[in-house]
């Protein structure tokens, strides 16, 4: 896990340099350690044995939560987030490396987020796929991982009677999201 900043930069120019086609790709998507209360990040990552960052992924709590973290839990529309802030957790951003990819990495930084999220006590992970990716092979990735797939233009259910995405410039391709186990 990327638990210091300079682990984190790394992460960060990893991302940068696998989702350069993104235009909203920030130079700050992974949060610093410093914003951890707010985000409460988890960032697994692999590296090759020569160091270089192979594989990474991002998991926090979803921006409408952390909005509400900063709003002291209710947000403008009354909707109270405090007693679920932790219940559901985003996939932010997850890739493998090309030269990498089809070895399994992808699913080994899911079986960490997973294993982390559950020790927290979050019951859901959702996600969402935009049409810059490859559509059909990242459903198919996400459906034989475990992940209800939801088809284009459907959205994201509420969990624990709340909505966890705000608008978005573009729709995604697509929304997935399950379950957690217990821990």
């Amino acid at each position: 896990m990327a638990r210091t900043d300079p682990e984190r930069a790394e992460v960060q120019e990893f991302f940068g340099l696998h989702f350069a086609d993104i235009a909203d790709i920030a130079e700050n998507a992974v949060p610093v350690v410093a914003h951890d209360d707010l985000y409460r990040p988890v960032i697994p990552f692999i590296r090759e044995s020569e160091g270089r960052v192979v594989a990474a992924a991002l998991a926090n709590r979803p921006m409408i939560a952390a909005g509400s973290v900063m709003m002291g839990g209710k947000l403008p529309n009354g909707v109270d987030y405090g007693p679920v802030l932790d219940d559901v957790y985003q996939l932010d951003l997850i890739t493998v490396a090309a030269d990498h990819r089809g070895q399994g990495l992808g699913t080994r930084l899911l079986s960490a987020v997973d294993a982390e999220l559950s020790a927290r006590g979050t019951r859901v992970i959702f996600g969402c796929v935009t049409d810059e990716h490859d559509v059909q092979h990242l459903q198919s990735f996400y459906t034989a991982a475990g992940f209800k797939v939801l088809d284009q233009g459907q959205p994201l259910p509420q969990f624990r009677g709340r909505t966890w995405v705000g608008a978005l410039d573009a729709a995604p391709a697509f929304y997935f999201y399950r379950q957690l186990p217990r821990a």
